[in-house]
């Protein structure tokens, strides 16, 4: 009879042992998917910002082009200054200086702001 008592107490231990280490294991189980759950909720969260940002972004460009080219136009000073060359307009020396530095300028802020913008297409 002892030997029977003995024998299912440690039955009884050894049950209890198995299901709290099975317990342990399927809290862990959880928690971990839980992790993982919310790692790809912040994956997927940030792909559709990124998916958002380069939309809008791209939808600019064509924007960003047209005021580029219209802001640092410089044809009209080259008509201006080819004209002055060949004699058809009159202009003296400090216009044509004038003239040159707005030229660099506008060829300046064209080769700044080209490189950007490429940027942005890609």
């Amino acid at each position: 009879m002892a030997v029977a008592t003995a024998a299912t107490t440690v039955g009884v231990l050894y049950a209890r042992s198995t299901l709290r280490a099975f317990h342990q294991l399927t809290e862990e189980r959880k928690r971990e998917d839980a992790g993982q759950l919310r790692a790809l909720r912040m994956q997927l969260h940030f792909e559709r910002n990124q998916r958002t940002c380069e939309e809008t972004t791209l939808a600019l460009l064509p924007e960003l082009l047209r005021c580029l080219t219209t802001e640092a136009d410089a044809d009209a000073l080259f008509s201006h200054l080819r004209k002055g060359r060949s004699g058809e307009v009159l202009l003296n020396d400090q216009e044509r200086a004038a003239a040159w530095e707005t030229l660099k300028e506008l060829s300046f802020t064209r080769a700044m702001a080209s490189p950007y913008l490429l940027c942005l297409l890609h």
